[in-house]
């Protein structure tokens, strides 16, 4: 059994999603709605649940998030409200960056539906099936929406994915040798793979992509789409790159509820039958004959990624452990035996 399977490494991510999550009075979140046009009482607010990283309020009509830290994790939900108003995502009503309050505050409008992430695991396969179409459609329209450079959507300035991946690479490894999290070879060797392989990603076009597409981020009354939610994390992106969240709600849904009470019920399962779906909807991504080396490329940097952050000193170890065995191969040939090279065979 792997780390991250057991009670102890749950208990460790809930404390640290507790420790993490930034922490508002309610009458704070009531004083910057009020500055920002929206008369509400604190009896009206509760906070959202599931691991949110983002402080998130919700009432009857709004959802409320509100951000005290220096870098702005919301405008993206700006754009998709704006840009893709024709489909089932966010309405966001007001949005204010440190103007007229000493926040950044997004207020959207609440929408009907069940989080697909209650639901899921009791729905028939048809009915899976179908949201999972829609949800799809909602990434094929985001990703019509091109722009001239990659990155955040608040500091957008690389004009080449290959350049972005190395800066995330260094800053990344930088931090992980700074704070000592795992041994500095295995760190080395990682970079240096990753380096000899970054001319791979050169050619790629910068879309919106949402970065987080999964279950816990639709809402849906009954097999119908109500809203794809949660575009904090959105960046311009190659299309490509939506695999990444979609693959893992295909073949290991429990990571995206780690640390919660929804854990166990989504532990050991898996929705097979949805990757003959992906592959038809997203038939431009699947044509790319070099999708599992780009994979390959860009999961070992986002598995440093992972590791800079510092979740657990024992899944450090073993995801270290993982991308120096599985994930960084002598040649092409043995990228079939990587994570993206057996998933899509």
């Amino acid at each position: 059994m792997s780390h991250t399977e057991s009670d102890e490494y749950q208990k460790e991510i809930a404390a640290q999603y507790k420790q993490r999550t930034a922490s508002f009075d309610l009458s704070e979140v009531v004083k910057a709605m009020k500055q920002i046009g929206f008369d509400i009482l604190e009896g009206d607010l509760s906070i959202a649940e599931y691991g949110n990283m983002n402080a998130t309020f919700l009432t009857n009509e709004y959802v409320v998030k509100i951000n005290n830290e220096v870098k702005a994790e919301y405008i993206a939900n700006t754009i998709v409200s704006e840009q893709l108003s024709n489909l089932p995502v966010i309405r966001v009503l007001a949005y204010d960056c440190r103007n007229k309050t000493d926040y950044e505050v997004l207020v959207m409008k609440r929408t009907k539906g069940t989080l697909w992430q209650d639901t899921i695991t009791e729905q028939d396969q048809e009915t899976v099936e179908t949201i999972f179409r829609q949800v799809l459609e909602v990434l094929n329209q985001a990703s019509t929406l091109q722009f001239k450079s990659f990155g955040s959507v608040s500091g957008v300035d690389e004009v080449s994915y290959a350049t972005l991946l190395e800066r995330e690479l260094t800053e990344y490894a930088e931090t992980i040798k700074t704070k000592q999290l795992v041994h500095t070879e295995d760190i080395a060797h990682l970079e240096q793979y990753v380096r000899r392989h970054l001319k791979i990603l050169k050619n790629e076009t910068p879309v919106l992509v949402h970065g987080d597409l999964h279950m816990g981020n639709v809402l849906h009354l009954g097999g119908t789409l109500t809203a794809v939610i949660d575009w904090d994390g959105a960046s311009y992106l190659p299309k490509f790159l939506s695999l990444v969240s979609l693959l893992g709600l295909i073949d290991n849904p429990s990571q995206f509820v780690e640390g919660t009470p929804d854990y166990p019920r989504f532990k050991g399962v898996r929705f097979p039958f949805l990757m003959p779906i992906l592959q038809s909807e997203l038939p431009d991504v699947f044509a790319d004959k070099n999708l599992v080396h780009k994979l390959n490329v860009v999961g070992v940097v986002i598995g440093l990624a992972w590791i800079s952050q510092d979740w657990s000193k024992e899944w450090n170890k073993e995801m270290t452990k993982n991308l120096m065995e599985k994930e960084t191969p002598n040649d092409l040939v043995n990228l079939k035996n990587s994570y993206y090279g057996r998933l899509l065979g």
